[in-house]
């Protein structure tokens, strides 16, 4: 107790002397999206990924490496690095010079390396061996540390392994900033499985690292992402464009509605204990519903605000903030960005006029963060003003503010991938995160399915498959309270 209080009247008293030499200095307000994620999503069970199915067969891993160092070098959502400091990591702009291919064994370590330049290079082809003996080296010497501490570690003993010399500690450093990776078979039974990403670590100074899985007849691509480096949708928008100048190999059926994948732990043991539960289920009765229920309103509300209203007539989450995102575009001289849109339906009646209360209020606070002026957004101002070891004292020591400014559960969709695995912070969101992605995919029995996971502790992600379905299921009841007309 004594500990937060003095931590937040420390918070107090640097924002406010901050806001004061702004506003002398500068009229100009810090966007605080990226300096949150950068201090409050460093772990490992933090980062996202992506998939899209069915794609042409690689021919070898040379294949995949000469095709993404063409990519990524006309890629403007690639053309950063991370750097990693002991409590926050940071966004740095610089071009993509190399792309690796990383090979694992079964536990996770790195057995090898292949480099694939974008420019051509006469220092390389001397240098690989001994490049690739030091990365593999210090990889595997650092493997057991928190993602979090992981790669600051690396990088710190890379910077060793150099020995002074000033070319071969330049390509060390190429590497480690590379965008990465790895090609593996899978057995068709296990196609639809998320990678155990905790053993397909990149080496950590870019965002993105990709897993390739061959299958019978095409192949799977998994994009994992440091939220940091990229956000949701833009980082769909990245694999769609890799999708397309790749190219696609077969139409993918995917299993059927009711289909629950097994529960994975996502995170290091010294974190957050955070686990991930798969499940395709059927959403075309909500669909159905949102559907009918936007012709009602004035302005129509996108499904993940559905989501909301439906999960808050639960009762396990009266009471509880409901939280969904919706994508930035740029401006006011701000980068795009996230916008979490944190609300309480249980705090509108379950009746027509309730749900009508409740649109009203999720339009008015969606507004609010297209202007960059909803609370969200100025809670995250404020906390990038303090120092970066501070920001994560306050996130941790204030569960109850974080809640009601965040959201106890945050709820996102990307509806342009197939599976989309969410990203649940270091901090918050007690409830967990769910994670919805295209909602019209083609299942074996020949019905639709959308695939969502769920991210939390184990009890959550294993109960809620079940409890949203049932949900959605009940809107074909016509439940008192459920119909918006």
């Amino acid at each position: 107790m004594l500990k937060r209080i003095a931590v937040n009247l420390l918070c107090l008293g640097t924002i406010l002397a901050k806001k004061t030499h702004r506003m002398v200095a500068s009229p100009s307000i810090p966007d605080g999206w990226r300096r949150t994620v950068g201090v409050a999503l460093r772990g490992l069970g933090s980062r996202f990924a992506l998939a899209h199915f069915g794609l042409r067969l690689p021919s070898s891993q040379k294949d995949i490496g000469t095709f993404l160092g063409r990519f990524f070098t006309d890629e403007p959502e690639s053309q950063f690095f991370l750097e990693h400091h002991p409590s926050e990591v940071q966004r740095i702009s610089s071009p993509v010079r190399l792309v690796l291919g990383l090979n694992y064994t079964s536990e996770g370590q790195l057995k090898g390396i292949e480099f694939y330049p974008t420019e051509t290079s006469t220092e390389l082809s001397s240098l690989k061996p001994v490049l690739e003996r030091i990365l593999c080296d210090v990889f595997n010497q650092t493997q057991h540390l928190p993602e979090s501490q992981r790669s600051r570690q690396l990088l710190i003993a890379l910077k060793v392994a150099s020995n002074g010399n000033g070319l071969l500690w330049d390509w060390l450093q190429k590497a480690f900033r590379a965008p990465s990776f790895t090609m593996l078979d899978t057995p068709e039974r296990d196609r639809f499985a998320m990678p155990d990403f905790r053993f397909l670590r990149p080496l950590g100074g870019h965002f993105f690292h990709l897993v390739w899985r061959a299958s019978e007849g095409s192949a799977d691509l998994w994009l994992n992402v440091h939220h940091l480096g990229a956000d949701g949708v833009p980082s769909q928008e990245v694999l769609g464009r890799l999708v397309t100048a790749w190219g696609l190999g077969e139409e993918i059926l995917f299993p059927d509605s009711g289909t629950i994948l097994p529960t994975m732990f996502v995170s290091d043991p010294d974190d957050r204990a955070i686990y991930c539960s798969l499940a395709f289920l059927n959403l075309q009765p909500l669909l159905q519903y949102r559907k009918e229920q936007n012709r009602l309103l004035e302005q129509p509300l996108p499904v993940s605000a559905y989501l909301q209203w439906l999960l808050g007539q639960h009762p396990e989450f009266q009471g509880r903030n409901l939280a969904s995102t919706s994508d930035i575009p740029a401006s006011h001289g701000c980068d795009r960005q996230v916008n979490l849109v944190a609300v309480k339906p249980s705090e509108h009646p379950p009746t027509p006029e309730g749900f009508r209360t409740f649109a009203t209020f999720f339009q008015q606070r969606l507004a609010e963060g297209r202007s960059r002026t909803g609370s969200t957004q100025a809670a995250m101002r404020d906390t990038s003003l303090l120092p970066a070891w501070l920001s994560w004292q306050a996130l941790k020591l204030n569960p109850k503010a974080v809640a009601k400014t965040f959201g106890h559960l945050c709820i996102s969709i990307v509806k342009g991938t197939q599976v989309f695995v969410g990203s649940l912070s270091d901090v918050g969101f007690e409830d967990g995160f769910i994670a919805v992605g295209n909602t019209n995919l083609p299942s074996q029995s020949g019905g639709i399915v959308t695939a969502i996971t769920f991210k939390g502790t184990r009890e959550q992600v294993e109960r809620y498959p079940q409890l949203l379905q049932e949900m959605v299921n009940g809107l074909t009841k016509k439940e008192p309270g459920l119909v918006a007309g």
